[in-house]
């Protein structure tokens, strides 16, 4: 299996990638750098400056708007003008927290979490729900909120806490119709596996591909919790994965910077089983 080094950029968390299809194009970011990143096939490599470090983007139906979570609020960016329009704030009572991971469903929903300092001697971090103009705390109790996912058919939600004291993903049964979340189970534990878990993504088969963050490896889990495969990756660190590239076979693979990795941002490797096309949040003017 062959990685490739895509992107060569100064880096120092490279997180959130998604691949446009309607573009043909993969975003992400560097958190703590502030930027978003847009890069093509063409090897155009595009960077844009934000006010606040950034934790997740998602796309929307506006393929030129990106919906971002930053330190403590979350808003719309629009690429042509590089304008931020903040939609509202949260965990403003917790100025250490920003958030860290988000996905959007089939029916336009944002699912984003946050994150707090891990040395804090109880959690305070959260997962959300954005439907519309519509913002609600749907779980609580977490340190670092990470791996959120969902299955082919949308019936249920993953979703990890990467604190090296939980190390832990759950699922939950998920109601597409109302968003709403039940029956937290355990998907797996990771204190066997080298690393934490931190950013992912399914395939077509419902297998689910972790980073494990200071592990040097992705695994996919089947949906019985059962690891299936491991990549090992020339990395100390990587974020999260996505698949991308016309067929959708390609896995992206972002890097949290090291002294052996500065500057090596973004990997690929091509696969044999295929992903699914990234959904969207609903931009309306």
């Amino acid at each position: 299996m062959y990685l490739k080094l895509l992107v060569k950029h100064p880096t120092k968390i490279a997180e959130s990638p998604y691949w446009d299809y309607r573009l043909s194009e993969l975003f992400w970011i560097d958190c703590a750098e502030k930027t978003i990143h847009r890069f093509n096939y063409h090897k155009q490599h595009f960077v844009y400056s934000l006010f606040q470090d950034i934790g997740c983007i998602v796309p929307t139906d506006n393929p030129f708007i990106i919906l971002a979570a930053l330190q403590n609020c979350y808003g719309f960016f629009d690429i042509r003008t590089q304008r931020f329009k903040c939609l509202g704030y949260l965990e403003t009572e917790y100025p250490e927290n920003r958030f860290n991971d988000g996905i959007c469903d089939s029916k336009n929903r944002f699912f984003f979490g946050s994150m707090c300092p891990s040395t804090l001697s109880s959690p305070q971090a959260a997962v959300y729900r954005l439907e519309g103009s519509q913002c609600i705390k749907i779980l609580d109790g977490f340190y670092t909120v990470n791996g959120m996912a969902f299955s082919p058919d949308e019936t249920i939600f993953y979703v990890s806490d990467s604190h090296p004291n939980v190390q832990t993903i759950w699922a939950f049964n998920y109601n597409s119709f109302s968003g709403e979340l039940s029956n937290r189970t355990i998907f797996f534990f990771f204190f066997y596996i080298l690393g934490r878990p931190d950013g992912a993504t399914i395939d077509e088969k419902g297998g689910y591909w972790i980073s494990c963050i200071d592990g040097s490896q992705i695994i996919r889990l089947l949906p019985g919790g059962v690891v299936d495969e491991v990549i090992k990756v020339p990395i100390d660190s990587p974020t999260k994965v996505a698949f991308g590239g016309k067929d959708l076979k390609t896995l992206f693979i972002t890097s949290k910077s090291s002294s052996k990795n500065y500057s090596k941002m973004l990997y690929s490797v091509k696969l044999r089983i295929k992903g699914l096309k990234v959904k969207f949040f609903k931009h309306k003017n």
